[in-house]
């Protein structure tokens, strides 16, 4: 069996993070979970937008995205704090939850490509590494040339993926800061539908 790894804050979840979800699943197969982060741990590394939306509404806006529960599962230990957050940690109780044998079983690490430059600073990558291979989504290609300088990774254990037309430009940065601005309507074909109304509903009360 293939397990798909989507981290993320999700905050909101966007028709580009379900578009991610669906092309690995249509490329390499498997099952996916999507496992939000926990945002006190993500503040030691960047700024975090803790006002936009609690961790009930992230999750419950991740659930409601589903078009039926077999899509993904969703894993809550970074946002309980059960695991350390750090993502190597959680990538072992993912392996203990599904009984992972190495023999039969792989993991994969699903990521924007332009996350790759950040590899270098993640605790104790080189060990991720051998545990998932990494797949990488073509939100910014140039970043892939560096996979091999930053982790040594062999070329056997990276996926490249095409994101579907229309969706890589997509963020939630962008969602928040038209939510912000009282423009919720311009970002409108970037979400989910369930999610717009959601916030179109936060935001006028």
């Amino acid at each position: 069996m293939n397990y798909l790894l989507f981290f993320g804050t999700f905050n909101p979840i966007t028709k580009a993070h379900l578009a991610m979800i669906e092309q690995c699943k249509k490329t390499i197969g498997g099952k996916a979970f999507v496992i939000p982060s926990n945002l006190k741990f993500m503040d030691k590394w960047k700024k975090v937008d803790h006002e936009f939306l609690s961790d009930e509404e992230r999750i419950d806006l991740i659930s409601t995205a589903r078009s039926s529960p077999s899509d993904f599962e969703i894993i809550l230990e970074e946002v309980n704090e059960s695991v350390t957050c750090r993502t190597i940690d959680t990538v072992k109780y993912i392996m203990e939850l599904v009984s992972f044998d190495p023999d039969v079983d792989k993991m994969y690490l699903c990521m924007g490509a332009d996350k790759i430059p950040e590899l270098n600073k993640w605790y104790k990558a080189q060990e991720l590494f051998k545990m998932c291979a990494l797949v990488a989504l073509d939100r910014d290609i140039s970043g892939c040339e560096l996979l091999k300088q930053i982790l040594g990774s062999p070329a056997d254990e990276f996926v490249m993926v095409n994101m579907p037309k229309g969706t890589s430009n997509i963020s939630s940065t962008q969602i928040r800061q038209a939510y912000y601005d009282g423009n919720l309507d311009s970002v409108k074909e970037c979400l989910p539908n369930k999610v717009y109304k959601y916030l179109k509903e936060k935001k006028h009360g």
